[in-house]
């Protein structure tokens, strides 16, 4: 994970760690409590280190280079390299597709099964829990499934670079 950004917390010190008032000594605590490192560690304006780049378990290659600002903006500008990598997953969910369902057919099947079961002599729990086991029964019989093995696959001509 990586968070970084202005966070307007002049007076914090995450290398101490301590606060200037209530607000910041909340925000060190978070920082503490997710494990996040703090790799900014020279003043971003004036003499506080407003801009903060934080991390879990990501490697920073080099140091941050703090940069002079741009035109007339006092912030100034923070320049890093990170390390990560990722791999995709695919993707193979099942789809009910209940556009293409036989309801008749699902509608006689839960009916003759509804009917063989006494109601009368169960609790709600045990009522609900027989009601569900019959219906997903049914929607296992009378509901088409389609296997959805190409999401996030992009025709070639949508991931094809200039």
């Amino acid at each position: 994970m990586v968070v970084m950004g202005d966070f307007n917390y002049p007076g914090i010190s995450l290398s101490t760690p301590k606060g200037n008032d209530a607000r910041g000594d909340k925000f060190v605590k978070l920082v503490m409590d997710c494990f996040l490192e703090q790799h900014v560690h020279v003043p971003t304006k004036e003499n506080n280190i407003l801009d903060l780049v934080l991390t879990s378990e990501i490697q920073i290659k080099d140091e941050i280079q703090i940069m002079a600002p741009v035109d007339n903006c006092d912030y100034n500008i923070l320049i890093w390299e990170i390390q990560c990598g990722f791999h995709k997953i695919l993707n193979k969910r099942t789809k009910l597709c209940f556009n293409q369902a036989d309801y008749d057919g699902m509608c006689g099947f839960v009916s003759n099964k509804l009917h063989e079961i006494d109601f009368n002599v169960m609790s709600a729990t045990s009522m609900w829990n027989k009601f569900n086991a019959v219906m997903q029964e049914a929607i296992s019989q009378f509901v088409p499934v389609s296997t959805n093995n190409n999401r996030g696959k992009k025709p070639l001509w949508m991931t094809k670079r200039c």
